[in-house]
């Protein structure tokens, strides 16, 4: 019953009392206008303003706050609620070196040309959408693309889309590369790159009066004929999910209804499926897709996101080998919404993979990649703690494949004797390795007191004396992720010994 911008639970309570914050609130944007014009608590711009700051919101991102002046006019308000937020306020930018000849923080000072877009922040742009990029299926190792391919043909929506690149919330590359620009800059020589787009993202875009939305069908399905192998690039874009209505041209006009890809993108992927030619399919997205086309006809699926100014150059890169994909999935991708609990449903049943128990498309913490390794023995530092001590795990991995290429190896905890519900595992470290064939290497993880405490039915945080089994590998330790990723995986069990309480 209390928006939180005006919350005296918890912005009073709570987060000044209880946690005793001294510094300074700032709304989200727009959200002190939405207690007049959204939730409809309060009848004026000018008692939004004045509820949320006599509720100890000191700063606003929006345009209400401007209403303050009038809102001590007519009462709403004291000069001591205004002295307070200005105080909070002023005492932050103070610390940061705001007021002082040479500032103490370095991010006021304006970092030049020669920082911005520098060689060096270009080549780390690179590298994320590299290390991001996930491998979710490549049957019979279609991928790489090899260098005797010599013709190509990239079609789809975001095969040559610079916005989708970018996502949301963005700044502006100075040399974006499209997934189509990357394709042809990399290509093999004498390997011949043509496009098609195929379709709008959805049925709703681009589409000239009288066309029909399919009507670039044909120019496709042409280019996939003459073509070796066809890169298929389908998926989302800020257009379809952005913020609060950011989805206006979307089909399912806001939150999405289902987990597939537009109605008009999935009737292309059909008609270029029932070619039958080679085909690989690269999804962009910034939500998980079911899309589970035949293996026979789409032996490669590679999830590359947003992935960014360098986005066309790390897929090409990953597409014709130069990279071994190493990303791993964030989130779990469900086969469909059928899967997940009522939106309305507050309790974790079903959700994320520390509670759902349903087989999911792809699970959390998968990838494939070109090359294979291997895990020594999981080995424990201690396998009995007392009160005040922590586990440290080590292990070994090690590249037996033949190309170079990056783990990411991950840790999972499973407490077996919990008294209450706790989740099926969760990941309590992981770390990302990059090695060439036949290369090893050593990891260590300290797994903290706060990562094997649980919350009793009376709200207190402990630790339980029982058994906990942690887990090393490139995956989730159960069978939904052995099944697409049959590299083993080691575990060690260890014994918390007596009761401890834990500080939140």
């Amino acid at each position: 019953g209390e928006a939180c911008c005006a919350s005296p639970t918890l912005l009073g309570k709570i987060l000044r009392g209880d946690w005793g914050f001294e510094g300074v609130v700032v709304s989200d944007c727009g959200a002190i206008e939405d207690l007049h014009n959204g939730h409809l608590i309060d009848p004026t711009p000018e008692a939004a303003a004045a509820h949320a700051l006599r509720e100890g919101c000191d700063l606003e991102c929006g345009w209400t706050y401007p209403n303050l002046k009038q809102a001590l006019a007519q009462g709403l308000i004291t000069e001591a609620d205004l002295d307070r937020a200005l105080k909070r306020s002023q005492a932050v930018l103070m610390r940061c070196g705001w007021y002082d000849d040479a500032p103490a923080a370095p991010v006021h000072a304006d970092p030049g040309s020669a920082v911005v877009d520098s060689p060096e922040h270009q080549a780390l742009a690179l590298e994320a959408a590299r290390a991001s990029i996930v491998l979710l299926r490549n049957a019979a190792n279609c991928l790489p693309l090899g260098a005797a391919v010599k013709s190509i043909a990239v079609i789809g929506p975001n095969a040559d889309n610079r916005e989708m690149l970018l996502g949301n919330y963005n700044g502006t590359p100075s040399r974006p590369v499209t997934l189509l620009e990357g394709l042809r800059n990399l290509a093999p020589s004498g390997c011949r790159v043509t496009y098609a787009q195929g379709c709008a993202l959805t049925a709703k875009l681009d589409v000239a009066w009288g066309e029909r939305p399919d009507g670039l069908f044909a120019e496709a399905l042409a280019a996939a004929q003459g073509a070796e192998v066809t890169v298929l690039c389908l998926g989302l874009g800020q257009s379809l999910e952005g913020e609060q209505g950011g989805s206006s041209q979307a089909e399912w006009e806001g939150d999405r209804k289902s987990l597939g890809l537009p109605a008009i993108q999935q009737k292309l992927l059909d008609a270029l499926v029932a070619q039958g030619k080679p085909l690989v399919l690269v999804l962009c997205a910034g939500s998980p897709l079911a899309v589970d086309p035949p293996v026979a006809a789409v032996g490669s699926i590679l999830q590359a996101w947003y992935p960014g100014q360098a986005g066309g150059t790390a897929v090409a890169e990953i597409l014709f080998g130069a990279v071994s994909p190493s990303g791993r999935l964030p989130v779990t991708f469900p086969r469909s919404v059928a899967d997940l609990p009522p939106f309305v449903d507050y309790s974790m049943e079903g959700r994320t993979y520390r509670f759902a128990t349903a087989r999911p498309l792809y699970p959390f913490g998968f990838g494939l990649s070109y090359t294979r390794f291997d895990y020594g023995p999981l080995v424990l530092n201690r396998t009995r703690l007392r009160a005040g001590e922590t586990v440290t795990a080590t292990v070994t991995v090690t590249n037996v494949g033949v190309r170079g290429g990056g783990e990411v190896v991950q840790i999972y905890l499973e407490d077996l004797e919990a008294s209450v519900r706790v989740p099926l595992r969760r990941l309590v470290g992981f770390g990302r390795v990059s090695l060439e064939p036949g290369a090893s290497q050593e990891l260590s993880f300290e797994v903290s007191v706060r990562q094997l405490a649980l919350v009793t039915e009376a709200g207190e945080l402990v630790v339980e004396p029982g058994w906990f089994r942690l887990t090393a590998g490139g995956r989730q330790p159960d069978a939904r992720s052995a099944i697409l990723d049959p590299t083993p995986v080691v575990d060690a069990e260890f014994e918390v010994l007596e009761l401890q309480g834990v500080n939140r």
